[in-house]
């Protein structure tokens, strides 16, 4: 769909075709288990990725990575897992990221539901071997489907926009900056901004295209 007005989108019509069959509230769906795209996997999370991921942890931070830092052991690693795939939809689901090799590069977490709005938030890791490749705005993209799929309008990226990779995958996806924070998130010595980044499923996609 390519809607326009002479040389200019006719945004009013194509607010309206996206809207027009989104329901009041939406219903809580299934996730799907397993998410594919051309060079990737997706797989919710379950405890039987427990060891796959403390070692993708472990390899990260020989390479300076800092994500994950509340993971410190298989065990604690197996905790997190068991209680994250407990129920689906949660209040926070995870997707780990798997090349055709079925090795482990990283994952996408959604949180922050609002059915009655039909917003929610994604955040995503990528450890630092693989990063470079596309591998995840590629993932973000086959899991935007999904998330289309399950009757969502918004989706909304928050990082530091002093985090350079965050701040590309969201311009390379079609999210549009749409404020910053200022200093909202406390840290050791001090606070950081927060770059907030919005995409209307769809709508802005096709902005792109205009």
């Amino acid at each position: 769909m390519n809607l326009m007005g002479n040389s200019f989108c006719n945004w009013d019509a194509l607010q309206v075709q996206v809207t027009a069959m989104k329901p009041l509230v939406l219903h809580e769906k299934v996730f799907a288990k397993e998410l594919s795209s051309k060079r990737l996997h997706l797989r919710l999370a379950d405890l039987g990725q427990a060891r796959a991921l403390w070692s993708a942890i472990k390899e990260d931070r020989k390479n300076l990575g800092t994500s994950w830092n509340y993971l410190n052991s298989l065990i604690e690693t197996q905790e997190f897992l068991k209680k994250r795939s407990k129920k689906n939809p949660g209040p926070e689901m995870t997707y780990f990221i798997y090349n055709k090799k079925d090795v482990l590069l990283g994952s996408l977490h959604l949180h922050s539901f609002n059915y009655g709005d039909h917003r929610l938030e994604l955040g995503y890791w990528l450890s630092k071997p693989h990063q470079g490749f596309g591998y995840a705005t590629e993932a973000v993209q086959a899991l935007e489907k999904e998330i289309l799929r399950l009757g969502f309008h918004r989706i909304e990226i928050r990082c530091n926009p002093r985090n350079q990779a965050s701040v590309r995958l969201a311009e390379r996806s079609h999210y549009v900056l749409e404020g910053t924070l200022r200093q909202d998130t406390r840290v050791e010595g001090g606070f950081l901004d927060t770059a907030v980044y919005g995409k209307i499923i769809g709508a802005d996609d096709e902005a792109f295209t205009c």
